[in-house]
């Protein structure tokens, strides 16, 4: 199983902020951004990609994207 969290800002590429492959059935995840765009809207999504098996693909699953704007 590989988890990432992938963030967006503004008109920016998206990229990956987080990214872990913990190989258990089941995850627990508190996450805070460490570089948080002050006063720009950003999103983020978890993208979820289960273990391929062999001669296979893995299957995707995503969430919908938090919207967030930070303002002082």
């Amino acid at each position: 199983v590989r988890l990432s969290i992938i963030r967006g800002v503004e008109g920016d590429q998206p990229r990956y902020v987080y990214d872990t492959e913990p190989n258990a059935r089941e995850i627990r995840l508190e996450w805070t951004d460490r570089d948080p765009q002050w006063g720009k809207t950003c999103y983020y999504y978890v993208r979820i990609e289960q273990q391929r098996p062999p001669g296979g693909y893995g299957a995707l699953a995503w969430a919908s994207p938090m919207w967030i704007t930070l303002k002082h």
